[in-house]
């Protein structure tokens, strides 16, 4: 890995994996993401295909609802 992309790993929400915006992650919120595995397991679906979420995670518990 090269220092430029370590510098850029992100906690994933879920579980606090390191992960780089660069993987499959699934991103939400201002700087917020899931790491791959936790997406799928939130029910996630990702089209290696078209190289996108195509069913969103559920991420109801990871964010706040306003004031």
């Amino acid at each position: 890995m090269h220092l430029s992309e370590i510098a850029q790993l992100i906690p994933c929400a879920a579980c606090g994996a390191e992960v780089s915006q660069r993987d499959r992650a699934y991103a939400f919120g201002d700087d917020d993401l899931l790491c791959f595995a936790c997406a799928t397991e939130r029910r996630g679906v990702y089209d290696e295909a078209r190289d996108r979420w195509v069913v969103d995670p559920d991420i109801s518990d990871l964010v706040s609802e306003g004031p």
